[in-house]
């Protein structure tokens, strides 16, 4: 054989080892590919082909805000912390007939909380209470009813409200309101004067009562008229005016006298009718004011302390609703 073949022989056997050196046992015939299983694999890549996107089920953050698999602790709905609004809101005694409405827990102890004045030397005093500034202490009762009633049958309301339109004022005033279905009906403010007077002392009530009633004048109502019928009384004792059960029925520890009359502890300063005619009433309310001495004079205890007492004896068998407005008394120091 000729060398210039056996030369060619030789090479292409070489070339033929090479070949068969560098083949991929799993893939005959074909190079490995540089990017291929020698460069790792990207996060999150599933081999579904997303080219390393992150599924959303597993690369989305959690929102830590997220609440509700739990309770909400913002929730204030079971917050006891919240004070309770009573200018709204009245607490009823025990005997069902008395409520105090106060002013949102204002604590008022005396002459400090009103607006009060001194005469010089005579010792007599004036203090005034405006209902736009809330309760100021004054308590709300009814009395005058068989016992084993409740204050359901009445309708009993007694709370500081918004003063009606057509009054030539605004704010607020307390408002008392009951239907008189015993025949004989007495719905009272009472209020404790604690300091600021003589301890035994006998004092002459001087009073000016304004308040808004809708009870028109001249009219014909069940037992009575609704304005003439219910008297105003106004007055004070030494001791706290409080219901007792007296022969079946509720009446006062104190002698107010009944309906036209009155007696030591209050006396009749007038009735509610508003002055508009009974045929051209429109049911609005209408302010009044009345003045009046008190009949009897009132001792103070040994600490100065005595009790006022204001309300409305109703000979009306229907519904009375006042809105007492303002109220003024000068306590003038007297002989006994």
């Amino acid at each position: 054989m000729p060398m210039r073949y056996h030369l060619v022989l030789t090479t292409l056997a070489c070339v033929g080892l090479l070949v068969a050196c560098n083949e991929d046992p799993g893939s005959p015939g074909t190079l490995p590919d540089a990017s291929d299983p020698g460069e790792p694999p990207q996060i999150g890549d599933t081999g579904s082909g997303g080219g390393g996107e992150p599924p959303s089920d597993t690369m989305e953050p959690r929102d830590v805000s997220d609440t509700s698999d739990r309770p909400d602790s913002s929730d204030t709905s079971a917050d006891t912390s919240e004070p309770d609004d009573t200018s709204r809101h009245d607490t009823r005694s025990s005997d069902g007939g008395e409520r105090d409405v106060t002013d949102g827990g204002r604590a008022d102890a005396g002459p400090a909380d009103t607006s009060d004045t001194s005469d010089g030397g005579s010792g007599a005093m004036t203090m005034s209470w405006d209902f736009a500034n809330g309760a100021q202490e004054w308590k709300a009762g009814l009395t005058d009813y068989p016992s084993d009633w409740n204050l359901q049958k009445f309708g009993f309301e007694a709370d500081i409200r918004s003063v009606p339109s057509g009054l030539n004022r605004s704010g607020t005033g307390h408002f008392l309101s009951s239907e008189n279905n015993s025949d004989d009906l007495f719905m009272f403010l009472k209020r404790k004067i604690g300091r600021g007077l003589q301890p035994n002392t006998a004092y002459r009530l001087n009073w000016t009562i304004t308040f808004a009633s809708k009870a028109p004048s001249n009219c014909v109502g069940i037992g009575g008229a609704p304005g003439e019928s219910v008297y105003l009384k106004a007055g004070g004792s030494t001791v706290e005016p409080k219901k007792v059960v007296d022969d079946g029925n509720y009446r006062l520890n104190v002698d107010k006298g009944n309906q036209s009359t009155g007696g030591p502890a209050a006396s009749v300063t007038g009735h509610i009718a508003n002055g508009v005619p009974c045929e051209k009433s429109e049911d609005k309310y209408k302010e009044l004011v009345r003045n009046h001495t008190h009949t009897s004079n009132v001792m103070t205890n040994g600490q100065g302390e005595l009790w006022l007492l204001l309300g409305t004896d109703s000979g009306f068998e229907g519904r009375t609703s006042l809105y007492y407005l303002e109220v003024d008394v000068t306590f003038e120091p007297t002989p006994n």
